[in-house]
């Protein structure tokens, strides 16, 4: 079994460079995030959202922002908990496998409301 977890998608979230002007801006913001495909959360899933901090992009180069200056950007993965997810299934089996007491009826008893 492969340590890789399938990310269902990746959010980018920029410098917001507009809080220079406004000081009660977002901090980091991404007004052009387009999915490259339909992005579905379950509910019920137990998911793992994470937030990194990166100063380079997937090439190594350094992040710049509009004026060429150092920058950075956040990244913030989801993937399926696999821990939850495989808790939630244990708890699931072991309450399948739990005795339920078993009624029996006559059927000359009446039926009761």
């Amino acid at each position: 079994m492969s340590n890789e977890k399938e990310v269902i998608t990746t959010l980018a979230l920029f410098v917001n460079e507009g809080r220079e002007q406004n000081p009660k801006a977002p901090p980091y913001n991404n007004k052009k995030f387009t999915p490259e495909q339909d992005i579905v959360l379950k509910a019920g899933t137990t998911y793992e959202i994470t937030l990194w901090k990166n100063f380079t992009n997937s090439k190594g180069e350094k992040i710049k922002d509009n004026n060429g200056n150092e920058s950075h950007y956040l990244s913030i993965p989801i993937v399926v908990s696999e821990y939850w997810e495989n808790k939630k299934a244990e708890e699931k089996k072991q309450q399948g496998t739990e005795t339920q007491p078993t009624v029996t009826y006559n059927k000359d008893d009446a039926i009761p409301f």
